[in-house]
């Protein structure tokens, strides 16, 4: 998958199954919609000092909804714009103190003036749109709360001698500005990626942005990450394959042997992956994700979109291809419908987007290895398949045919 890399844009919508957000805009499940919280809507005092303790309570809300995309999640999916959001608010916030500690050693300068608004007044920077209608999220969150802080620092347009009017601040407050805009920019990258790298969506409307945009140069992902992703589904489904399996006398635990092969090849997977990380740890170049179009991949394999097989009656009577989900207290998992569709979501994250117009970051070799997992995740697959074919009475057992050939 690529915060920069891998498939279609309607593939990798598909393979989002990460718990960082749903998809709202395109289609994804709805919550209740956004609702500007109480801190948000105080009014302000007319002194400076107000307006800039309005401007620190909106940042500091943005920046606790920004907290939540403290993860491997939100790295892949966000390029890391989002932790340049988290450091570049706090940079606002310590500006902010710098502005107060100004505006107490003069005092003139708290008090707000009369309009009109002076010539050369900094106008109020675009900033990532909230729709009318936008589910609520942390996103949502963030970038409301970052409007709410902009408009207690810009003097609002105004007719006549219309006011009160904020003053310069010693130059604080143009700064401030500037500031918040940069942390619009940062979110605005993040939902950008998101979109249009991830293949994903939230509903805000993000400022315009490349098509191909890259992650975060310090703070987003880099191949590790993709490998660290892995490992995490990779020891899930290992585990899911060793538990507890039913003790029925119509049917094979090991369904003609294939569970046992399909835990050897996840084993090998492993242990590749293992070896991958090693080899980054004395390759740091090798970490880099490179700008697109791909090159030809290292394995021939891709995820498995043929259907999946519907339990039928043989010889040995009805048979229930997918196992239920408990025995007990023990969870239970056979080859089965959900082994398919994780295999591929691990696989989503180690493919390249093919297109060849496709120019934003992917995957390297990594000295061989990536190759090498797809392989054996490849070899996972096939196996699975062949226990589909084994329990419906269409196939040998694992131990009565050669094992398959993975791809060079």
């Amino acid at each position: 998958m690529r915060p920069t890399q891998l498939l279609p844009a309607a593939v990798l919508t598909a393979l989002l199954a990460c718990p960082v957000r749903p998809v709202f805009a395109d289609g994804g499940a709805r919550v209740s919609p956004y609702r500007r919280p109480a801190q948000l809507q105080q009014p302000i005092a007319p002194t400076a000092a107000a307006h800039l303790e309005a401007a620190r309570s909106a940042l500091q809300t943005a920046l606790g909804a920004m907290k939540n995309f403290d993860s491997p999640d939100a790295t892949l999916n966000y390029g890391g714009h989002f932790a340049r959001a988290r450091m570049d608010t706090d940079n606002a916030l310590t500006a902010l103190t710098e502005a107060g500690a100004f505006v107490a050693a003069h005092p003139a300068d708290n008090g707000l003036a009369s309009g009109p608004v002076p010539a050369g007044e900094p106008g109020a920077p675009s900033l990532p749109g909230l729709p009318q209608t936008i589910a609520d999220s942390p996103e949502a969150q963030a970038v409301d709360a970052l409007h709410v802080a902009l408009a207690a620092l810009v003097n609002p347009p105004s007719n006549g001698n219309g006011g009160p009017v904020l003053g310069d601040l010693g130059g604080h407050r143009p700064k401030l500005i500037a500031a918040v805009a940069q942390i619009g920019s940062d979110l605005s990258n993040g939902l950008a990626y998101y979109k249009n790298v991830r293949g994903g969506g939230t509903g805000i409307i993000p400022l315009s942005a490349p098509a191909n945009l890259s992650p975060d140069w310090k703070f987003g992902p880099t191949a590790r990450t993709y490998l660290e992703k892995v490992k995490t589904l990779l020891d899930s489904l290992s585990q899911s394959l060793t538990a507890n399996y039913p003790n029925r006398a119509d049917s094979d635990p090991t369904q003609g042997g294939y569970v046992p092969k399909a835990q050897g090849d996840l084993r090998q997977a492993a242990e590749h992956l293992t070896a991958a990380l090693t080899y980054l740890d004395t390759h740091h170049e090798a970490g880099v994700l490179m700008p697109g179009p791909a090159g030809p991949e290292p394995s021939k394999v891709r995820r498995d979109s043929r259907g999946l097989p519907a339990a039928t009656a043989n010889n040995r009577g009805v048979v229930a291809l997918w196992p239920v989900r408990k025995q007990g207290n023990n969870p239970v998992r056979r080859l089965n419908e959900d082994t398919v569709r994780e295999l591929n979501t691990i696989l989503g994250w180690l493919l390249n987007n093919p297109s060849a117009d496709y120019h934003g970051p992917v995957l390297g070799d990594l000295g061989g290895y990536r190759g090498k997992i797809m392989d054996d995740l490849g070899q996972t697959l096939a196996d699975t398949r062949a226990a589909f074919d084994y329990v419906l009475g269409q196939g040998p057992a694992a131990d009565a045919i050669p094992k398959p050939v993975t791809s060079p």
